[in-house]
């Protein structure tokens, strides 16, 4: 039996109406954990006040920073920070430990965020890391890292569930 092509599209278009009447509203913000914009801040802009600390690890560099640097991005500002190979410089954003982000071998998470790196001299002699949660001196820590390998000519994402016993 020869079915009308114009009941085959009536058919399929109910049945995607059906299906997106079942469907949630998502947003992006949605379940929002933290939201950094770093927008001449480290506030944390999801309402639940997981705001990030400046923290800068220093050596050889006179006068050593004291305050995040900001500079324009695509969309208002964005958190410069600087990691020299020979650890004379070491520049980053941390969180902590906080609850909301101990999220265990069981809950599902997504991570997002750019960057823009500026200089191969700076990370020409090693492995810096944009964002990570793990030891970064223990290649088999538990936790998840993001870090540029070879220069500028290779990101790297790096997790670990559990460590080796």
């Amino acid at each position: 039996m020869k079915i009308p092509t114009r009941l085959i599209f009536a058919l399929a278009l109910t049945a995607g109406l059906a299906a997106s009447l079942q469907a949630q509203t998502r947003s992006i913000t949605n379940q929002l954990v933290v939201h950094l914009s770093f927008d001449n801040t480290m506030n944390d802009d999801s309402g639940r006040a997981n705001n990030a600390t400046y923290t800068s690890a220093y050596s050889l560099v006179t006068p050593a920073p004291t305050a995040p640097t900001y500079v324009p991005g695509k969309l208002g500002n964005g958190f410069q920070f600087n990691t020299y190979p020979d650890g004379s410089l070491i520049e980053y954003a941390t969180l902590g430990y906080p609850a909301d982000l101990q999220f265990g071998t069981d809950t599902d998470f997504s991570i997002a965020f750019w960057f823009k790196t500026y200089s191969t001299n700076l990370v020409a002699g090693g492995d810096p890391a944009i964002i990570a949660n793990r030891n970064w001196n223990s290649s088999s820590s538990r936790g998840i890292g993001v870090f540029l390998q070879g220069g500028l000519t290779t990101v790297r994402v790096h997790y670990t569930i559990t460590e080796p016993s």
